[in-house]
């Protein structure tokens, strides 16, 4: 400024200072931490500090005030302009945005697990500037801000390639709500917007109208197609948040008024062959319509009812359907045709899932489905072509259809389709190696076509009862038929390829990959976990590519595999029950040791391989079993694999989630306490093995764990493809097991909370045979099963039996308890004070101080000195506990009075005295409570040996060694009030 007043320009005699500063020259950014840095890019990329140093001024990555020599922009920068009156500006921030938000829930930002993006916007409330945009009257700014919203809400592609594999599954029609909460309370109208949006992303967004607005762009505004699916993808990530989201959508008129239009304008004949621009955007826009008719139709049965009585949808389904396939397969005209011909496929499943359709289907399925198994003939069996994903749809539609026809007339059909199946069956079973996708067909066949039925059903006929017109597919099919059942066809083709199976989801329960992906590995991060369902964290997706096309082949292998076990399971009990011993002698040797799920963390599994694991030891469980009740189960191993079953019965019992609650009621009644599973294995002497009363344990255990009548129904009439009984396909938290790791103790906490929650005195009888299945299960377990028991914490499992003591006034004391209290906590306590940290959180109790209170208090009024009691009592004092001050003060001051009743010696103690005066006591409250009730006479050593060897020693070791004003003074005390004994045993010298 000096300079232009010395060079007296013209026209410079006034100057505005302030509207020159920017001609100046940029001061350096210093005091900028690397790890506190996060600048981006127009492209969404996370500059380095620098890459934004030493990027030019001219990209146009400079125009922001604070630290205006750094290129790119922060959260706040961008969240600042897109409020901008520039147009341009708030466009190219939400797309930046956009782009921030993908590349975050994608996990490509190399930051801390703490840092997200997507929450620090949504803490800011950029959810409600998103819904300003979309009222926009710029149609760029509006596409631009439907793009954002359906990164920050939609499922990652990652996903919806996972959800496609899992429809093949035959539970593949269960959706797991993607809502994180189940509060009704939300849904009052007494809420505020932000109050609902931060506890419900999506309910936040149903609540400030986003489908009215949706439903408006969809309707008048000129929109590309890509903004067309994005809307109609974000309406369909509503209708999958909750059955509550999903009729909050089909309630909406005005929407399904317009998709009705569009459903009836696309039906006018003909439909559109996949071959124009024109024609793929109008099969794109209906494969996105049938997603959002799916999705509401898994809602529930009578909303799916609803659903199906809309012009044309039904119609336009099969239609579809009917498309020939020609062409190229990666052709963008057949991967839309692929497309659209799988969502209609998904959706016409649902609803024959739920019992309808089965008229239309009555009409049409024979010719049509017999022409879509000869062309899976001719792919198949002679190779022209390869398998088609839709394909797999189809056959999985029509079989599941068959099954309801076929249950509903009660009389079963031979049929070409059915007999020609049953060839492709043999023919993948036979063959060295098969794909990936041979194998789920072959796993959907297995699944729905009814092989067992027509192999072993005499009604059926025989080859020579079919029409000579028949074509020679048909007559080989059955033909076919009827080998599955040859001992030399499952010797020699079944079981090797069972055990090849077997093999397979062993190496990769092994491998390196698949262990991370099991149990805990590098995962999709959840955004924000309160307030918004990330779908890939919510179902634990692997971030890298090659380890979830490793998840999507062991997953397929392993459903392949339950649906071969079903099948050899069903031959046995029907036709091969000579076969039995030789099954069994594979089954032992061969298949059970290869089975290595039972090591690893299933409920840590991700949503598509948890149901195919947990359905494969159940079905392990089921063949494994039946060869028990045959008689034919090997002795060399004293019980032959009865171990082995009960370890995966065991794994099981904490590993299903919500939504298998009828396999978990089978497990609870068959097999969990099934007499030859509970055995020791040996005994003393030549006595036989001693066994558990099975009777008295599934009396006991039942009534406490069987699962709710509603979800038991819900979940056997899913399960057995009822579904005149189904509700709903919504499965709720199947990401949490049914059971808790410690089941094996709740009938004594039954016993506890009807004595201290109830306030009533339970029948004693009743009480005394809980508590005595429970600890014989609980020191079974702990003898023969100790990798199942050491999955509990010491200090949980001792706070369980402690409930023992509390429940009533001498229940501990009856002598068929007693002595399984006793045998427990030696067992509990061998191990010395590793395990045994008390006041680390222990569930289902808010305060151990608190619980330990009522112990203290129960001690001192029934214990009657109680010698195992008092030990017991002295558990959670020892000195290597953390944070037990407080108890401590509490047992020595507060309950003085009952110190002269804890009779219990040194040789009595759970604990080796060590662990009791072993670090020293440093504490001057805790010490002098010591040497109050050393001198006052409350402990001394006859009544109180134990207590009085702790106090001694810590005081003693403090006045001999501490030359503080406190060392002094209780040294000094000890002098004055001592007898010579106390004296002698603080190793004290009076001079």
């Amino acid at each position: 400024m000096e300079g232009i007043k010395e060079k007296n320009y013209p026209n410079m005699d006034k100057m505005e200072e302030a509207k020159l500063e920017w001609i100046k020259n940029v001061e350096t950014s210093s005091d900028i931490h690397e790890k506190l840095f996060y600048r981006f890019d127009f492209s969404g990329k996370l500059l380095s500090l620098g890459e934004s140093k030493s990027l030019s001024s001219k990209l146009g990555m400079h125009h922001h005030g604070v630290q205006p020599d750094l290129a790119g922009y922060t959260l706040q920068d961008l969240f600042g302009w897109t409020r901008s009156q520039s147009q341009s500006q708030r466009n190219v921030a939400l797309s930046t945005l956009s782009k921030i938000i993908e590349k975050d829930r994608r996990q490509e930002y190399e930051v801390g697990e703490e840092v997200s993006f997507v929450q620090s916007l949504l803490n800011a409330g950029f959810l409600f500037v998103l819904r300003l945009a979309l009222d926009e009257k710029a149609d760029v700014v509006v596409k631009t801000a439907v793009t954002c919203l359906k990164s920050l809400i939609c499922p990652l592609p990652c996903e919806e390639k996972m959800e496609n594999e899992k429809f093949l599954f035959c539970d593949g029609c269960e959706m797991e709500p993607l809502t994180t909460t189940r509060s009704v309370e939300l849904w009052k109208n007494d809420k505020t917007d932000h109050q609902v949006a931060s506890k419900d992303l999506i309910h936040g967004l149903i609540k400030i109208n986003v489908i009215g607005r949706l439903r408006f762009l969809l309707e008048f505004v000129n929109l590309e197609l890509t903004t067309i699916l994005d809307c109609i993808q974000i309406i369909e990530r509503f209708c999958q948040h909750s059955l509550k989201a999903a009729t909050v959508v089909f309630e909406n008129s005005h929407l399904m008024e317009l998709f009705s239009k569009k459903l009836t304008k696309l039906a006018e004949p003909p439909l559109p062959p996949p071959s124009s621009n024109n024609n793929n955007d109008e099969l794109a826009v209906l494969a996105s319509m049938f997603a959002v008719f799916r999705r509401i139709s898994q809602a529930g049965r009578h909303v799916c009812k609803r659903v199906l009585e809309f012009p044309t949808l039904v119609d336009l389904a099969f239609r579809v359907l009917a498309i020939a396939t020609t062409g190229e397969a990666s052709s963008s005209s057949m991967t839309i045709l692929e497309h659209v011909k799988i969502e209609a496929s998904k959706l016409l499943t649902v609803a024959v899932s739920y019992g309808y359709l089965t008229e239309e289907i009555r009409v049409t399925r024979r010719s049509f489905l017999d022409e879509v198994f000869a062309r899976l003939h001719d792919r198949v069996l002679e190779g022209r072509t390869e398998l088609l994903g839709s394909d797999l749809f189809f056959v999985r539609f029509f079989l599941r259809a068959i099954g309801k026809l076929e249950k509903q007339s009660g009389a079963y059909v031979v049929g070409c389709s059915i007999v020609v199946g049953c060839s492709i069956v043999v023919t993948l079973i036979g063959r060295t190696s098969t794909s990936c996708d041979e194998k789920k067909l072959l796993s959907v066949l297995m699944d729905f076509l009814p092989i067992s039925s027509l192999c072993t059903d005499p009604a059926a006929g025989d080859a020579a009862e079919i029409d000579q017109t028949t074509a020679v597919g048909e007559v080989k099919g059955w033909a076919a038929a009827k080998l599955m059942k040859n001992e030399k066809f499952i010797t020699s083709k079944l079981l090797p390829l069972i055990s090849s199976l077997a093999a397979a989801t062993a190496q990769c329960s092994s491998s390196s990959s698949s262990s991370l992906l099991c149990c805990g590995g590098p995962t999709y991060k959840c955004s924000r976990v309160d307030c918004m369902s990330d779908v890939a964290a919510l179902n634990h997706l692997p971030v890298d590519e090659a380890a979830r096309r490793e998840l999507i082949e062991c997953a397929v292998d392993c459903n392949l595999l339950v649906s071969l076990l079903a099948y050899l399971t069903e031959l046995i009990r029907r036709c091969c029950r000579n076969m039995a011993v030789e099954v069994s002698r594979w089954f032992g040797a061969a298949f059970l040791p290869s089975v290595k799920w039972m090591e690893m963390d299933l409920i840590k599994m991700p949503s598509l391989l948890h149901s195919p694991a947990s359905r494969l030891l159940l079905s392990t469980l089921d063949l494994g079993m039946k060869i028990m009740r045959l008689g034919k189960t090997p002795t060399e191993d004293n019980g032959g694999y009865s171990h082995l079953l009960h370890a995966i019965a065991l794994l099981l019992s904490t590993s299903l989630r919500h939504g298998q609650e009828n396999a978990f009621f089978q497990l609870l009644n068959s097999t969990l306490f099934h007499p030859d599973l509970i055995r020791y294995s040996s005994s003393p002497g030549n006595s036989p093995p001693r066994q558990l009363d099975s009777q008295q344990q599934g009396s006991t255990y039942r009534p406490l764990l069987k699962p709710t009548t509603i979800s038991l129904n819900n979940s056997l009439s899913r399960s057995i493809g009822d579904g005149v009984s189904i509700d709903t396909f919504h499965v709720h938290s199947s990401t949490v097991a049914l059971l808790p790791v410690d089941w094996p103790f709740v009938p004594i906490l039954d016993v506890y909370n009807s004595v201290t929650i109830a306030q009533s005195k339970p029948e004693e009888m009743s009480s005394v045979r809980k508590l005595m299945s429970s600890l014989r299960l609980i020191e079974f377990l702990e003898n023969e099963r100790p990798f199942y028991m050491g999955k509990m914490k010491t200090s949980v499992k001792i706070t369980r039996l402690i409930c023992v003591f509390l429940a009533g006034d001498d229940l501990y004391a009856v002598k068929e308890i007693r002595p399984l209290l006793r045998s427990l906590c030696s067992i509990y306590c061998q191990n010395g004070t590793s395990e045994l940290d008390f006041f680390s959180p222990i569930a289902g109790i808010t305060s151990f101080y608190d619980f330990y209170e009522s112990l203290l208090e129960h001690y001192e009024a029934v214990s009657m000195r109680d010698k195992l009691f008092s030990a017991v009592v002295l558990l959670p004092l020892h000195q290597s506990c953390q944070n037990n001050r407080k108890s401590k003060l509490s047992f020595w001051c507060g309950h003085k009075s009952a110190l002269s009743m804890h009779s219990v010696t040194e040789d009595e103690l759970l604990l080796p005295m060590d662990c009791y005066v072993q670090p020293y006591e440093d504490d001057g409250e805790v010490l002098q409570a010591y040497l109050d009730v050393l001198l006052d006479g409350t402990v001394n050593p006859t009544r109180s040996p134990a207590l009085y060897k702790i106090a001694t020693s810590h005081i003693g070791h403090f006045i001999n060694l501490e030359t503080s004003d406190a060392g002094r003074k209780m040294r000094a005390l000890v002098i004055q009030h001592a007898d010579d004994r106390l004296k002698t045993e603080v190793c004290l010298t009076v001079n």
